[in-house]
């Protein structure tokens, strides 16, 4: 890791960055919980980024891993190899959970708390797959008791509680404009806002995935996925295209659970 012992916030920001176009993801996490811990300053935007890059970079490659190895966990030396790999997973995910919540001690923004919250609960939903996969392979039926799940559980409906209480504010303060024209620049808490069809799309998966619930799932999809229909053409061109990713992964989601619920009637 690159000396940080007395360097300020913008030149840990800096730092951070470089890591990042440098590929030494290991090393951009340990730099930015010191940026996240010593920032006097509320942050910004630019900052949530690169605090999710630095996670998602080392998260995301040992969480594929692990799915590998699980799928093919029948020999010793196998079932050591996802315990090596399940540490280092379970590390990074507990590490991005306590950033999360320094971070939210450090937002003036609806919209940031909004971020950490979606955040914190993503993180604490991959170690509840861990948790599950255990708690099954030995012979249990239920997980609704596993503390991971519970935390995930209580997460996504405490970012999802926040987005309605914000929407409902900023509805009461920003009547609905006639005209795409006349759609005020940022709508933070419109039903097209990418923060919130990022947390719908992960809470569904998680219902879907970690609790069972297809229905439920496809209840929450559709009530996102219709209402940002309904809204995509009062966005400028530019925010467009994130707004669709987004909401093709949810329709391709909201098929393949149908078909799987029809299939089981």
């Amino acid at each position: 890791m690159p000396y940080v012992g007395d360097v300020d916030a913008k030149d840990l920001r800096f730092l951070a960055r470089m890591a990042e176009q440098a590929g030494r993801f290991n090393d951009m996490v340990k730099i930015i919980r010191k940026f996240v811990a010593s920032t006097t300053k509320y942050l910004s935007k630019n900052d949530a980024k690169i605090i999710s890059t630095a996670y998602r970079n080392v998260v995301i490659p040992r969480r594929a891993a692990w799915r590998i190895i699980a799928a093919t966990n029948d020999t010793a030396s196998s079932k050591t190899y996802l315990s090596q790999v399940e540490t280092e997973l379970s590390h990074y995910c507990w590490d991005a959970i306590e950033v999360s919540e320094i971070a939210l001690k450090k937002c003036n923004k609806d919209k940031r708390k909004l971020f950490f919250k979606k955040m914190k609960a993503d993180y604490y939903r991959y170690l509840s797959e861990l948790d599950v996969f255990h708690f099954q392979s030995n012979g249990k039926s239920t997980v609704l008791d596993i503390n991971t799940v519970k935390c995930a559980s209580a997460g996504y409906k405490d970012a999802m509680l926040l987005y309605e209480s914000c929407r409902e504010s900023h509805q009461q303060s920003h009547p609905r404009p006639s005209s795409p024209s006349a759609v005020s620049r940022g709508s933070n808490h419109s039903s097209t806002d990418t923060t919130y069809l990022s947390l719908v799309l992960n809470f569904a998966v998680f219902t879907k995935e970690i609790l069972g619930n297809t229905q439920e799932a496809v209840s929450m999809s559709e009530e996102a996925f219709d209402t940002a229909l309904a809204d995509i053409d009062r966005l400028r061109e530019s925010e467009r295209e994130t707004v669709t990713s987004i909401m093709h992964i949810i329709q391709n989601n909201l098929t393949l659970w149908k078909d799987e619920m029809q299939s089981c009637s």
